[in-house]
């Protein structure tokens, strides 16, 4: 049932994109992800996938990483020697050889051949630096702050005394931001971890990994660390945090929306990094439940959700994660165009010739280490039923690329591994995933008789079914919903936005059971019913965007986008020259 208060549209997208998609050999519209609908739509998903994060875990830390003048990651404006316009980056981001921000791009003003005009000049904006002399520099966010940092909180966790392996792990979700009225670099994150040890050093393990390492001058292998910002500011910012915190970071993505040009580049832009493997959100999901739910025919599952406004939980029914099934079941180049048979065949591939390839690789790493005459991993080489040759296997493939399973497949098995198109990584990815999934899951259980790879694609297909009849119904739902509101020609020409073109193409060659393979009277069948409605008149195109239910929607994502944002500036508030976040 669709809220009044919270309409939507089909795709819910206010921009569409129309494209071709060369597997389908169709046209089909995408969203445009720039578009308020659609900012709004990302920042719901990001922020249900970091609360449930949230509460997979015992304890989850909010924190919030800023820079002082000093280590502020700068660009710098300057004309060049044609005296245009150009920005590039300074300071550190250009000390640092490692740095994201040093591209081919750069100086970033390009030249608009259709336009004949370049992208920036004199009257673009540029965010001047707090306290800061130099007008013509200004902050931009960097991914390579945020990688370090957590590659020294990684280290400092593990050197914690007597802590174990596993309680040393940790999940992360970290967004940058430009500050919404300042638009000063900084960012947000969320750490999950489950350890008692972790939780009482957490302040101390965050500031002493925010900053960087620097040489000092007169000695040699001796270096001092140096935070980016004030350590007493840092700890303040650093919390524990509860699953409404999901909603604020996870916000960071739709209010980015307005930012100035400079600002919205591919080195400057705002970005989030997260944890993989699994992504957030699924760090707990079983696999093999879903896997229960699928072979059920059941594709959504009951979730209770608390409502603020009445004071109770309600049960809703929400589809099974999409992350979760997209890391089981992945699809291959054309899936829903191949026969069964070919694509058993294909998915097949990966584990078809392992046994033979272990067989292969353990000789010819046993040869080499005969040539090289090493004693130490001739003594405890055995194949790979031990830990020990395990390594030694890694250290051979990584030595002597061509030893690869992938290789070894192009060398040996060329006319199969052609026919497939395994050059192709979609291919290989998804027959690859599919023999590490039947080896973690147990699909056989319900396909006893048959092979692994047979009952993981009865179960992709299965999966598939499920999910587009979830879609279908939502789809018709809605266009009922449209049908009752904006009437029968708008609705129908918002739902397919493709009819007024297809309509007129079609040229009567269309495969009917009743009337044989090429018979107009399917065709003037349905020119008829089109007539009938009128729907083929060209100013009924924009009728649903001039209606009041397009415009109710419209506003209510503009609404939400400005709710965001001020959510933001409302919750940051400067007591004793200092920002504090509630």
């Amino acid at each position: 049932m669709i809220e009044p208060s919270h309409l939507k549209i089909v795709g819910n997208c206010l921009n569409p994109r129309k494209v071709y998609n060369p597997s389908l050999h169709g046209w089909m519209y995408c969203s445009c992800d720039k578009c308020t609908a659609c900012l709004n739509q990302k920042a719901t998903t990001l922020s249900n996938r970091v609360r449930a994060e949230i509460e997979q875990h015992k304890y989850s830390v909010f924190f919030t990483l800023t820079y002082d003048n000093e280590h502020l990651p700068k660009y710098e404006v300057f004309q060049d020697s044609n005296t245009v316009i150009q920005y590039r980056p300074i300071g550190r981001l250009v000390d640092d050889s490692s740095s994201d921000m040093l591209t081919n791009s750069c100086p970033l003003n390009e030249y608009d051949n259709y336009e004949n005009v370049y992208k920036f000049d004199e009257s673009s904006y540029i965010p001047p630096i707090e306290n800061y002399e130099n007008l013509y520099h200004f902050g931009v966010v960097c991914k390579k702050d945020i990688q370090n940092f957590l590659k020294r909180l990684r280290w400092r966790i593990s050197n914690i005394p007597n802590i174990t392996k596993d309680e040393s792990k940790i999940r992360y979700y970290i967004s940058s931001e430009y500050g919404p009225t300042t638009l000063r670099p900084h960012y947000h994150g969320i750490l999950y971890f489950d350890s008692k040890k972790i939780l009482d050093k957490i302040k101390s393990l965050i500031v002493s990994s925010w900053g960087r390492f620097e040489r000092q001058q007169g000695a040699a292998n001796r270096f001092k660390f140096r935070p980016f910002a004030s350590v007493s500011l840092t700890a303040d910012y650093i919390k524990l945090c509860d699953p409404n915190t999901a909603y604020y970071v996870a916000s960071y993505v739709a209010g980015n929306a307005h930012l100035p040009q400079v600002l919205q580049l591919r080195e400057t832009k705002s970005f989030h990094v997260q944890s993989k493997n699994p992504v957030i959100g699924s760090f707990k999901v079983d696999k093999q439940e879903v896997l229960e739910n699928i072979n059920r025919g059941t594709y959504t599952i009951d979730k209770q959700v608390f409502d603020e406004k009445t004071g109770q939980f309600n049960t809703i029914a929400v589809p099974l994660p999409e992350s979760t099934l997209c890391s089981i079941f992945r699809k291959c180049v054309g899936y829903s165009t191949l026969a069964y048979d070919a694509k058993l065949q294909l998915y097949s591939f990966y584990s078809k010739y392992l046994a033979e390839w272990k067989n292969h690789l353990t000789h010819e790493i046993y040869e080499l280490i005969t040539k090289e005459n090493n004693q130490d991993a001739m003594q405890v080489f055995d194949g790979f039923t031990s830990s020990i040759s395990l390594r030694i296997i890694h250290y051979y493939l990584y030595a002597y690329p061509q030893l690869k399973y992938r290789s070894f497949l192009r060398k040996f098995h060329s006319d199969e591994y052609t026919k497939l198109d395994m050059d192709n990584d979609t291919n290989w990815y998804s027959s690859k995933n599919a023999y590490k999934q039947t080896q973690v899951l147990n699909f056989a259980k319900y396909y006893q008789h048959e092979d692994a790879i047979v009952s993981y694609l009865c179960f992709f297909d299965k999966y598939l079914l499920l999910r587009k009849m979830y879609t279908l119904k939502n789809f018709y739902e809605l266009q009922d919903y449209l049908i009752k509101s904006v009437g029968m020609r708008s609705a129908l020409l918002h739902c397919y936005p493709t009819m007024y073109e297809d309509i007129q193409c079609a040229n009567g060659n269309v495969k009917s059971y009743k009337y044989g393979e090429s018979n107009n009277n399917v065709i003037s069948y349905v020119q008829r019913y089109v007539s009938k409605h009128n729907l083929l008149m060209k100013p009924l195109n924009k009728s649903f965007e001039q209606s009041l239910y397009y415009k109710t929607f419209v506003n209510q994502q503009e609404q939400r986008l400005l709710k965001s944002t001020k959510q933001k500036k409302f919750n940051n508030s400067y007591i004793n020259n200092q920002r504090l976040i509630y």
